[in-house]
């Protein structure tokens, strides 16, 4: 996910306290590698929420691209399919850690109830499999 350096100067004002009850709460993660923490999925949501992003028309609009870029490689939608994240983020414009990391936090399922992609096990990050539900309303 995304490192965080909390010698940086913009997190200079952060207690210590405040870095542990966000570990506690799974929102980064201590790399062990002092000064350095990971910003975790749950915690990049959390960032999300917090600005406003989860319920902007700009992100929603993103998420459209995305699945219909998605959606492109499942043509006929009779069965499961395989698509790669690189010809996603290629064909959609958005970053592939982006996709990477809408798809670790189901936002197609949470922000437009639809059914999203998951992981090809063993290929998170690179491959997706596309059910053939995928993109329809959930119930």
């Amino acid at each position: 996910m995304f490192p965080i350096n909390r010698s940086d100067p913009h997190y200079a004002q952060v207690f210590r306290t405040t870095w542990l009850e966000l570990i506690q709460h799974g929102h980064v993660s201590d790399l062990k590698m002092r000064p350095f923490y990971v910003l975790t999925v749950p915690g990049w949501v959390a960032c999300l929420e917090l600005n406003g992003t989860l319920e902007s028309s700009k992100f929603k609009e993103e998420l459209g691209v995305l699945c219909s870029k998605i959606k492109d490689a499942n043509p006929g939608r009779n069965q499961l399919a395989v698509a790669s994240v690189t010809d996603i983020a290629r064909l959609s414009g958005l970053d592939e850690g982006v996709i990477a990391n809408i798809i670790d936090a189901r936002l197609i399922e949470r922000c437009l109830n639809r059914y999203g992609p998951v992981w090809l096990p063993k290929m998170e990050g690179k491959l997706l499999q596309v059910p053939a539900n995928f993109g329809l309303e959930r119930i």
